[in-house]
């Protein structure tokens, strides 16, 4: 009979999990970002250029968004004015594509 040893020292496996989750967040997070961009509605393009994200990759979150004061009104709407929803629609829109991101290596 082999006497045989088998030691699993998680430490390493969990850095690079994260650190690949992190990566695939951020990637994701650009996409994101950039259908955002370019479905938001443009009239002098403050909104536009102001859409930004980060990514925390300690505590892989990511916020995408915009500081721009109107922008919520833009994206939910008034009673006057409907909604021209640009943050939710480029999550909807970037789905499929994080799906891909997260299944491949």
């Amino acid at each position: 009979m082999v006497n045989m040893k088998v030691i699993w020292q998680p430490e390493g496996f969990l850095n690079e999990l994260h650190a690949t989750l992190g990566e695939k967040l951020e990637e994701s997070s650009e996409v994101i970002n950039l259908n955002s961009q370019n479905i938001c509605p443009v009239d002098t393009g403050t909104l536009q250029e102001s859409i930004d994200h980060r990514t925390d990759m300690i505590e892989l979150t990511t916020t995408i968004g915009t500081d721009v004061k109107y922008a919520p009104f833009v994206e939910f709407g008034t009673r006057k004015m409907a909604s021209q929803s640009f943050l939710r629609k480029a999550i909807i829109i970037s789905t499929q594509l994080i799906r891909n991101i997260f299944s491949h290596r």
